[in-house]
């Protein structure tokens, strides 16, 4: 049982996890599955279809044949599956035979901006985990969202991650107070950078002024036009 905003509660175990997924991933729509529509080849939209791109160098760039066998060979193989129940050690012991047709999928993909059929690819299996440390947990707001994706399409994103980290970013890097996403940096050093920043004040015998803030559902929030 959650306790809705309206201070009613829920009923059934669907309604609670109707209420969880419009909470952390606001507005959200029930979707049939499309997988078994025959039309499904018909998913892409039209504007993606035979239109050249001028993003095909950087693709070839950014998968080729040993960059996709480093990026799958990485994953640990039994590791939990998305929706399309394709674990990594399939794709690891048939990678002489995707190889080739996964290149030139994730080659387009990238060239066209577009996440390719199946439809699996773009969906997650969710599972909702209890945050530590809460009063209560009958409040949606006390769970959090465990995604789990295809693993095709992990792959895709560790191409593309490997790429901007040894290209862009090792050409024009992060700022060096920025300590997300970057190697040897976390919320440890960015606390230490604090702490040092206010024992350098407090020796010097001035003051330090500090202003914290916190966004509630930052994330959730946070719509995928604003990302792009």
């Amino acid at each position: 049982m959650l306790q809705l905003p309206s201070g009613q509660w829920t009923n059934t175990l669907e309604e609670a996890y109707e209420h969880l997924l419009h909470v952390h991933f606001p507005g959200c729509q029930a979707v049939r599955d499309t997988d078994t529509n025959p039309t499904d080849k018909l998913a892409v939209p039209s504007a993606y279809r035979w239109v050249p791109s001028t993003n095909w160098s950087t693709a070839e760039e950014v998968v080729t044949h040993e960059k996709l066998k480093w990026a799958i060979d990485s994953m640990a193989p039994y590791k939990s599956l998305g929706v399309d129940g394709i674990y990594p050690v399939l794709l690891q012991r048939g990678f002489k035979y995707l190889s080739t047709p996964l290149v030139h999928i994730f080659r387009a993909s990238i060239a066209l901006g577009y996440i390719p059929v199946p439809s699996t690819w773009r969906s997650s299996r969710v599972t909702f985990i209890p945050k530590p440390g809460k009063l209560n947990y009958v409040v949606a707001t006390a769970f959090r969202p465990i995604s789990l994706t295809s693993f095709l399409l992990k792959g895709l994103e560790k191409l593309v991650d490997n790429y901007l980290r040894s290209g862009p970013l090792s050409a024009v890097p992060m700022h060096p107070r920025k300590h997300a996403f970057q190697a040897g940096k976390s919320t440890e050093s960015a606390l230490h950078q604090m702490v040092g920043r206010i024992e350098w004040a407090l020796q010097a015998n001035e003051y330090t002024l500090g202003v914290f803030f916190d966004i509630e559902a930052a994330f959730d929030n946070t719509s995928c036009q604003s990302v792009k």
